[in-house]
């Protein structure tokens, strides 16, 4: 986990988390000198899509044993094992997630970018370091949040992977980084204890958007895509995420005081403005069993 503040850092290291190994920012840069060089030209949204590829290449040449370095958002949720997927492509050096975005999105999304940057997996031989190697260089020589041509930030890159590393893959997998942005015209159902999506299982789910407005009641972040909150996609996709999400804030809520004060005395970067555009779009909330979802 790349912790990009101390107070993430303290309280990750109080939650003593058995299978996670924490990595300072400064540590990451420490080893990379370039990515720090560019840091100070950057929005922070813009800095954290270029550390992606620097923190893959961090771990790849770390000097351990690492076949294959997979880059996850923090914010997509697994509904089952996706350890998987290494070994189901196996010839794979570097595995990419398509939008998949449907006919009424494609003209206004298809300009941020063919692949979603919220999961990039590389092997560690010979072409998947050199993917790594090229997305970096390609990161800190821009990386901005915004359209110029064949770039948007660290995402539209990757529209050139697949024509330019003769093993890499566009993933076939519907369940694999579903998102809101995919997820409208899906049949959603419930198969034993696994989640389908088109009858394939979901392995995992891209919250993009998703944020709480007050209380607990949350913006689902399907607006923006113009997808509606159905009973199905409620309870068997949104529902097991918020409660694990109570569950880690209830965690978080017995570490010492002073590690809650410093993770909650962070600048909060919202204006007003927009915390009441936010609350307009939820007018229409969505009742559930453990909140409320707009």
């Amino acid at each position: 986990m790349l912790c990009m503040d101390i107070a993430t850092h303290d309280a990750l290291v109080a939650l003593s988390l058995s299978s996670a190994e924490l990595i300072l920012l400064e540590e990451l840069e420490c080893y990379d000198p370039a990515l720090k060089s560019v840091r100070d030209e950057r929005q922070p949204v813009e800095y954290y899509f270029t550390c992606k590829a620097a923190l893959m290449r961090y771990v790849a040449r770390g000097g351990k044993d690492v076949s294959r370095v997979t880059y996850l958002d923090s914010d997509l949720f697994c509904f089952s094992n996706p350890a998987a997927l290494a070994t189901e492509f196996p010839g794979a050096t570097v595995i990419l997630t398509p939008h998949r975005f449907p006919a009424y999105l494609m003209a206004g999304r298809e300009q941020y970018g063919r692949f979603n940057a919220g999961w990039v997996s590389a092997s560690t031989d010979g072409e998947g370091i050199r993917f790594i190697e090229w997305w970096r260089e390609r990161c800190l020589e821009w990386c901005k949040l915004i359209v110029v041509g064949d770039k948007f930030a660290d995402q539209k890159y990757l529209n050139q992977v697949i024509g330019a590393f003769p093993h890499s893959l566009a993933l076939p997998r519907i369940g694999v980084n579903a998102g809101p942005w995919n997820i409208a015209n899906s049949r959603i159902e419930e198969c034993g204890d696994m989640v389908l999506i088109d009858g394939q299982p979901l392995v995992f789910f891209h919250f993009h958007g998703f944020r709480r407005l007050i209380g607990k009641v949350f913006d689902s972040g399907l607006h923006e895509y113009r997808v509606s909150m159905s009973g199905e996609l409620r309870k068997l996709i949104f529902e097991p995420y918020m409660t694990a999400l109570f569950s880690a804030e209830e965690k978080l809520n017995r570490l010492p005081e002073w590690i809650r004060r410093d993770l909650t005395s962070r600048p909060v970067r919202k204006s007003l403005v927009d915390r009441l555009r936010h609350a307009k779009r939820a007018c229409g909330v969505f009742a559930s069993r453990t909140a409320m979802i707009g």
